[in-house]
This record gives C-alpha cells, sequence and structure tokens, in this order.
C-alpha cells in the first residue's frame, strides 16, 4: 500500500535503533524438549521481549516449524510430543520484534492466507471494514435494475443503478495503493456475476517493485489485473473509468512517532506516512484524483484513522465533484472508512 516517496518518511523518533536480526542468537538449551513445556518457556520469552500476544504466537510458531494446524499442535502436545526442531531459533526471531507473519511467510485477511514479507505492509484486520463496506455497495453497483427497497441498507439507498445499457459493460473496480493486493484479493474471492448483474472488472495498482511481487503471487489465479504504477500516472488520461475506487493509503502524520516495533522498524515507510502534520497530503490528493476517475455515480472507500473522517468528507465536497459522503465505524466502534459518491447527474470533466 505504497506510494513513491521523496525523503522515505523515516520514523520520528531518531534514536531508536532497529532489531538486530543477523546476530547470533543467544544460549537456547533451557528450551524444553517437551512440546507442551516448551510452548509455555516460548509465551515467557515472548512476553520479555515485550510481544503482545506471547502465548498465540509461540503456538504459532510451533505450528508452523511442525508443519500443522494449531489445533493439531495443541492435540501433539497434549499426547507428549517433543519440540520441534527449529523451534527455538523461530521464538528468538520473534523475540526480536520481527513480525510473525514475516516469520510464517503469511497474513490472514479476509479468510485468505496472503504471501507476505519485508517489502510489503502487513494487512491488518481493520481493513476488513473496508472490504464489507466495499461488497455492500457493489451489490448496488452491479444491479441492472433497481434491487426491491428492503434489500438496499438505507446507508446506499441513493447509490446509482443502472439502467439496460449499462448491463453491456463492466463494473470496474480499483484498488489503490495495492500492498500486497488484499483488498483486490478479497473482493475478488465474493465477488460473483448472477444472472441480470453487469460483469466485474478488478484491478490493483501498485507502484512499489517489492510489494508489486507479493500482489503478483497473492492475485495469480483470480481474475484481477495487477498494474505496477503509481495510481496518479496511470489514471492522469483516463477520465470516467472506473465506477469503485477502494483504498488504503498512507494517513500516518509525519510527526507521530510509532510506538509499535514492527510497525516502525518492518512496514514500508511509504505505506504509513500520509504527508503533513495531518498526515492527509496523499489521501487528499487521492479524492483529487477519484473526482476525476470515477463514473457519475460512482464511489471511493478509503480507510484512515479515527480523528480523520471529518477533514476527508469536507476535503471530498469541496472538490465538487462529490455530493455524498458517510464515514463507517470498524468492529471496536472507531471511525474508519469513508465513503465518498461521485455527482451522478454531471458529466466527468
Amino acid at each position: 500500500m505504497s506510494l513513491p516517496s521523496d525523503d522515505g518518511r523515516a520514523p520520528s523518533n531518531p534514536g531508536a535503533s532497529p532489531p538486530d536480526l543477523s546476530a547470533a542468537p543467544p544460549d537456547l538449551s533451557a528450551a524444553p524438549s517437551d512440546l507442551k513445556a516448551a510452548l509455555g518457556w516460548a509465551s515467557a520469552r515472548l512476553a520479555e521481549a515485550g510481544v503482545a500476544s506471547p502465548a498465540a504466537d509461540a503456538q504459532w510458531l510451533a505450528a508452523h516449524a511442525m508443519g500443522v494446524s494449531r489445533g493439531e499442535l495443541m492435540a501433539a502436545s497434549l499426547r507428549g510430543a517433543p519440540t520441534p526442531e527449529g523451534f527455538e531459533r523461530l521464538v528468538e526471531r520473534r523475540a526480536r520484534r520481527e513480525p510473525l507473519q514475516h516469520i510464517l511467510g503469511t497474513a490472514g485477511f479476509y479468510g485468505l492466507e496472503l504471501e507476505v514479507g519485508p517489502g510489503v505492509f502487513v494487512p491488518r484486520p481493520e481493513t476488513e471494514t473496508l472490504v464489507e463496506q466495499a461488497l455492500k455497495v457493489l451489490q448496488g453497483l452491479a444491479a441492472c435494475e433497481p434491487a426491491p427497497e428492503n434489500d438496499v441498507p438505507a446507508t446506499y439507498d441513493a447509490l446509482v443503478t443502472y439502467d439496460a445499457q449499462a448491463a453491456s459493460r463492466q463494473v470496474r473496480i480499483a484498488d489503490w495503493c495495492a500492498g500486497s493486493g488484499a483488498i483486490a484479493a478479497a473482493l475478488a474471492s465474493h465477488v460473483t456475476e448472477a444472472k441480470g448483474q453487469a460483469p466485474v472488472h478488478i484491478e490493483a495498482v501498485e507502484a512499489s517493485g517489492e510489494a508489486a511481487s507479493y500482489a503478483s503471487r497473492n492475485l495469480a489465479g483470480t481474475g484481477v489485473e495487477l498494474i505496477e504504477e503509481d495510481v496518479f500516472t496511470h489514471y492522469a488520461a483516463k477520465p470516467g473509468c472506473l465506477d469503485m475506487v477502494c483504498v488504503n493509503p498512507p494517513y500516518v502524520p509525519d510527526a507521530t512517532p510509532i510506538r509499535d516495533v514492527e510497525t516502525q522498524f518492518f512496514d514500508p515507510h511509504t505505506a504509513l506516512y500520509g504527508g503533513g502534520g495531518d498526515g492527509l497530503s496523499i489521501p487528499f490528493a487521492l479524492i483529487e484524483l477519484a473526482g476525476h476517475t470515477l463514473r457519475p455515480g460512482g464511489v471511493i472507500l478509503m480507510e484512515h484513522a479515527e480523528e480523520q473522517g471529518s477533514p476527508l468528507r469536507h476535503a471530498a465536497c469541496a472538490t465538487g465533484a462529490f455530493n455524498r459522503t458517510q464515514t463507517m465505524t470498524d468492529l471496536t466502534g472507531r471511525d474508519r472508512v469513508t465513503i465518498m459518491w461521485r455527482n451522478g447527474a454531471e458529466a466527468v470533466v
């Protein structure tokens, strides 16, 4: 989920030093040979290192070392299975705060297992809110005739409905700043082209070559088109070409220290910092671009921090391209996704 950056947007706590992953591990002879005891040892070791979920991470690491599920791992521990080979070194990597997802090589997102690692932003559960809202909106965008009133949530009752002519063309969706391709992959896995609905085309756009390499593997076989290019360059001469944009942009304010070690030292900085004191320079620019790129009646869904919903809504209305906005909350009740509808009665300019 990265965009090009001139300065790399380094963290604002310059005194901090990144974990030394190349250092030789300490003496690991204290790790018990019994799996159940080893899980307790690992949990204590990770807790001492400041890992937020030490017991769960210990289980994930042991399951990874054994090549089994967590359920199978727990059954094996009850049977008195031995500690798997290499488990101690995995624990030490995690104790140095290397992200669990980097060690496992995958991250779970919206029911999918996605490949992740150095150079790509690890998808977060909060972003699933964006996918859920996008799928709801898509029901209206793909309909070739108005749905019964009771089947349309009040939130979306003003969505454009497509006439018979619209049924002959695709509904085009773009995942901007796509990173690992998580949003596009999740949408593709849940989109079905039913009778009476327009076909759906999904494209994922990512400027970083490192991130795009993960997206390429995660999107293989999904039908999603991967575009390795800066979104501003790619859509500069393509007005009115999209029906929906989904984007989890960089939105951390430049002066905000990042306290989470895994995020600070392992996520790409270009996927974090949105520019300016409020972190909204890039999000504002993306809203402007969406006003140019969306067809009349189209919609952009943007993830953001809790306090950023109001300025994003005002920015969208100030462009003159959007006539309706709404901010939705995530499962914790925090403002997380703002939906902005493109004016439906005027031509795209």
